[in-house]
């Protein structure tokens, strides 16, 4: 009887231990099943696009002052000077990837078009 209870007890715990190598689940399960799924980090790539730091830019800003407050874009266009792209992707644990554009077009230096994009990667 204890050799059974044995046997039983070492298939449990090794099923709970094959169960963290699993890749198979989604973000529509149940909490438990995230506990006792792979560990996966945040991936942020390219720039953080705050909604704070867009709110300080404004029409007429000068390049040099945009970049300050944004920093320097990921994507540098190099036949178009009038034109500054950030790129941002993100995904966290067990969601779908984001994708965000945010474009800022220039006219004799002058901030003059501003256009956001915001959508799924998948």
């Amino acid at each position: 009887m204890l050799k059974r209870f044995t046997c039983f007890l070492v298939i449990i715990i090794n099923s709970c231990f094959f169960v963290g190598c699993s890749s198979s689940i989604h973000k529509s399960e149940l909490y438990a099943g995230k506990i006792f799924g792979i560990h996966k980090i945040d991936i942020p790539q390219g720039n953080i696009i705050a909604d704070e730091n867009i709110k300080k830019i404004k029409y007429g800003m000068t390049k040099a002052q945009v970049v300050y407050i944004l920093g320097s874009p990921v994507l540098n266009k190099f036949f178009d000077n009038n034109k500054l792209m950030y790129i941002a992707f993100t995904q966290e644990p067990y969601s779908d990837p984001e994708h965000e554009n945010l474009i800022l077009e220039f006219k004799d230096n002058s901030l003059v078009k501003i256009t956001r994009e915001k959508f799924d990667a998948k």
